[in-house]
C-alpha cells in the first residue's frame, strides 16, 4: 500500500471517530516484550473499561525511527469507541464473524 493510501486511510480513520469522548479513559500502560536474545520491543496497552470481550487493534510503528507518539490520538479514539460509556453505536460488530479461511479445522 502506498505511503499516501495509507496516510488517506489512517485520516478518514480518524474522521471518523473524531466526535468520540475520551473522557474517562484508562491510562496507558507501556509495557516490554522479549523477543529475540537480547532484544526487547516496547509496547502500549490501552484497554477499555469493563467486562470483555473488547476488539483487537494491533497498530505497528513500522521502523525504528517512529517514537510511536502519532499513534496516541488514533489510540485515544479507538478506546473512546470500545469504551462502554461510548454513546454511539458503532458499525463494527462486536463479534465479526471469522472468515472460513481463518478458522481451525
Amino acid at each position: 500500500m502506498s505511503r499516501y493510501r495509507m496516510l488517506l486511510a489512517c485520516a478518514l480513520l480518524l474522521a471518523c471517530v473524531a466526535g468520540q469522548a475520551n473522557d474517562d479513559l484508562p491510562a496507558p500502560q507501556e509495557a516490554r516484550v522479549p523477543s529475540d536474545p537480547g532484544v526487547v520491543l516496547a509496547a502500549t496497552l490501552r484497554l477499555p473499561a469493563g467486562p470483555g470481550p473488547h476488539p483487537i487493534v494491533l497498530l505497528l510503528s513500522g521502523g525504528g525511527a517512529s517514537r510511536r507518539g502519532v499513534f496516541n490520538v488514533l489510540a485515544d479514539r479507538l478506546l473512546a469507541l470500545a469504551s462502554p460509556r461510548s454513546n454511539t453505536t458503532s458499525a463494527v460488530s462486536a463479534h465479526p464473524p471469522v472468515p472460513s479461511s481463518m478458522r481451525s479445522r
